[in-house]
């Protein structure tokens, strides 16, 4: 699945524990913690909002089984991993019988695939974004060391565009790439994760009319002090740095041809503490100009060279160099 051989063998290791793998993370306080935030109830069907999460996690361990199997082994699963179970639909009474708990084919549940449509369509997106909300937070905890970066939480934001299946109401949305009849539904994802796990941590999909940079200002909303994001050049705004800066956070970034600085004072070999203003040719087309920021702002620029490839830089708003504390 993975090119990456060693995201490959977490994943061989996470198949090979099965369910078990997650009963520590996917706890019942973790799934009520993201109904209660999504105003989403569980409910007591033996589609429960619960058991469609393990559902998804079976399915994506157990790629050739169909419906009924991955039904069947999240169930048996469940009862094995000791989490909260769904409560299974009564039997008819003529054709119940006493079964042993050693029984080897477990108990029988009448679920169809149209049931299980119906149930999934019930099942809010917000709860899914609660979730992954919840664990990021609860991986936060657990696993500091992988977050943070000196004394910086350390994330990266990226995008991309996801293919989406052929329906007209997903093109009308979303629109597509190509042209006639071939256009195919097409939509944008930009995510802010961990940079160290690569855990998601917030993420967005909107249409392909909409900017990068207009989505990416939403997610940027959500940082924290002494946040650090990592950014590609794409994402190179005055608005969105003022944004970053003015929730007390932090970005780096690579250098963008045709900049221009005015340098204030050298900080060290290839470090450097400048100035930037930008030029402002229309109102209407600048996306920033209307939200009364400053007219400049300073930043630090880090040149570097990489054996065979050309001299660049990294831009960010860090503008003294990290010192650690030393213990008295």
């Amino acid at each position: 699945m993975f090119k990456d051989e060693a995201r490959h063998n977490a994943w061989e290791e996470i198949r090979q524990r099965g369910l078990q793998g997650f009963a520590s993370v996917l706890t019942p306080q973790a799934m009520r913690a993201a109904a209660d935030a999504a105003q989403a109830p569980i409910g007591t069907s033996p589609l429960n909002k619960c058991t469609l999460v393990w559902l998804g996690i079976v399915s994506a361990l157990y790629t050739t089984k169909n419906f009924v199997g991955v039904l069947g082994i999240t169930l048996k699963l469940l009862n094995d991993a000791q989490c909260e179970t769904p409560k299974l639909p009564k039997q008819n009474k003529k054709s119940r019988g006493k079964r042993s708990k050693h029984d080897p084919h477990g108990t029988s549940v009448d679920i169809s695939e149209e049931a299980f449509v119906q149930a999934r369509q019930k099942m809010p997106l917000e709860m899914w974004m609660c979730l992954l909300l919840v664990l990021s937070d609860l991986f936060q905890q657990r696993h500091p060391d992988y977050v943070y970066w000196k004394r910086f939480r350390l994330l990266m934001l990226d995008g991309t565009d996801i293919a989406l299946p052929r329906y007209k109401r997903l093109l009308s949305h979303y629109g597509g790439a190509g042209s006639g009849e071939a256009r195919t539904p097409q939509a944008r994802m930009l995510m802010l994760a961990s940079a160290q796990s690569r855990l998601p941590w917030r993420y967005e999909i909107v249409p392909q009319s909409c900017h990068e940079q207009t989505a990416a200002r939403r997610l940027l909303g959500h940082l924290a002090a002494n946040d650090l994001v990592l950014m590609d050049r794409g994402f190179w705004s005055y608005g969105l740095f003022w944004l970053i800066q003015q929730r007390q956070a932090y970005f780096a970034i690579r250098l963008r041809g045709g900049v221009t600085f005015r340098r204030l004072k050298r900080l060290g070999h290839n470090d450097e503490l400048v100035e930037w203003t930008p030029r402002v040719r229309s109102k209407k087309k600048c996306s920033w100009a209307g939200l009364g920021l400053p007219k400049a702002i300073q930043l630090r620029v880090v040149k570097y060279r990489v054996a065979g490839f050309r001299a660049s830089a990294v831009v960010t708003n860090v503008l003294q160099p990290y010192v650690p504390r030393v213990a008295p």
